[in-house]
């Protein structure tokens, strides 16, 4: 969370919105080649090693998994590594599409909190 108060910088009114795609480009490559780096030592930022298994992509997800609960250092670089690049590579598309998404986007504490009747609702009946 304090993260996302130090990063609400790089979205404010007058940010130059090519400089923010690359610093977010950048930092989210930086997390992945980091976890890369310490995933594969096995040494440091989750509990649980990764090893090799019978074939690649089972080595692969062993690789990718780890801890979530509590999170791990590991998982915060992997998911916020994958949430940067995505945001750089996404924020100038428009569209039909994009715009219900970004409704979504915006408003997500109305929608927690209303899920949590609508699931209540339908549970009584």
């Amino acid at each position: 969370m304090p993260l996302g108060y130090c990063l609400g910088t790089w979205f404010a009114t007058g940010y130059n919105s090519n400089k923010r795609q690359r610093n977010l480009l950048l930092a989210g490559i930086l997390c992945i080649a980091v976890f890369a780096a310490l995933r594969y030592t096995n040494v440091y930022g989750d509990p649980v090693k990764w090893s090799v298994q019978k074939n690649t992509f089972f080595t692969f997800l062993s690789f990718i998994n780890v801890s979530k609960y509590p999170p791990s250092f590991l998982y915060l670089l992997l998911t916020l590594g994958a949430a940067f690049i995505f945001l750089s590579l996404t924020e100038l598309l428009r569209g039909r599409i994009v715009n219900i998404i970004s409704v979504y986007g915006r408003v997500p504490m109305f929608y927690y909190l209303i899920h949590i009747y609508v699931i209540h609702t339908i549970a009584i009946l």
